[in-house]
């Protein structure tokens, strides 16, 4: 019994490339979206700020969320 959970636990520990390929693009995905709808959100002078106007936004906000 001992073995077992020494065998499982030792699974859980190690990384799973699967799982790594499936979550770091989804993480990268989300982060954009999050990101896009922030620039969204800002006003022309806090664009402003950072270089950008509301044409910037708007390509930017056309893209797909896989695209940078």
């Amino acid at each position: 019994m001992a073995i077992l959970s020494e065998a499982l636990s030792d699974l859980r520990l190690r990384p799973d490339p699967l799982r790594k390929r499936l979550l770091v693009p989804l993480r990268l995905w989300r982060d954009r979206q999050r990101e896009r709808r922030q620039l969204a959100a800002m006003s022309e002078r806090e664009l402003g700020d950072i270089r950008l106007n509301r044409l910037d936004v708007l390509r930017e906000l056309r893209k797909p969320f896989w695209r940078l």
